[in-house]
């Protein structure tokens, strides 16, 4: 699941989460053929690049409809 966020403190600014189950997911999804091609398109379009992973514990949470 991804969450795509707005910075408040900079109108430029987009923050993308990705969320996983687990990090062996994660790191299982690189080996998926054309995973690291289509993140090497990407990265020329990110200001800097992604900041280092954190994981968390989940302690609940709500779906929003649009």
């Amino acid at each position: 699941m991804y969450l795509v966020s707005l910075d408040n403190d900079d109108p430029e600014t987009i923050w993308t989460t990705e969320i996983w189950d687990t990090k062996e997911d994660h790191g299982q999804s690189l080996n998926v053929i054309g995973v690291n091609e289509l993140i090497a398109q990407a990265m020329p379009l990110f200001s800097a690049p992604p900041e280092k992973c954190k994981e968390l514990k989940i302690l609940g949470g709500f779906g929003i409809n649009p």
